[in-house]
C-alpha cells in the first residue's frame, strides 16, 4: 500500500478534484477493510451524477503500465485528513 499525491495525470483528479489516494498492486483484503471504513465513515462512493465535485472518495481499479500485470486498486479521497482519520479507525 502507497499514500500518493494526485495531479492532473489521474481522473479522479479532473473530474472529483481528489487530492490523495491509497494505491495497492492488487486488490487485497486490507483494500477491502479500509474501503468498508471508508463507506461507514463518509458515506457510499456512488453518486446519481459521474462528474460530481460532492464525491467524497472513490475506489476503483486502474490499468497498470505494463499491460501484463494486473490493474491496480485506488481508493481515492478529497484531503489528507480523511485518510488519517480513516488509517487511526483501523
Amino acid at each position: 500500500m502507497k499514500f500518493i499525491k494526485l495531479d492532473r495525470r489521474y481522473k479522479v483528479y479532473k473530474e472529483h478534484n481528489h487530492t490523495c489516494a491509497f494505491l495497492f498492486e492488487e486488490w487485497s483484503k486490507d483494500s477491502g477493510k479500509l474501503e468498508r471504513i471508508f463507506e461507514k465513515t463518509y458515506g457510499s462512493q456512488y453518486c446519481w451524477a459521474l462528474k460530481t465535485p460532492f464525491l467524497k472518495w472513490k475506489a476503483a481499479f486502474i490499468r497498470s503500465t505494463p499491460s501484463n500485470k494486473p490493474f491496480r486498486y485506488m481508493i481515492s479521497m478529497k484531503s489528507e485528513d480523511m485518510a488519517t482519520f480513516v488509517l487511526l479507525k483501523m
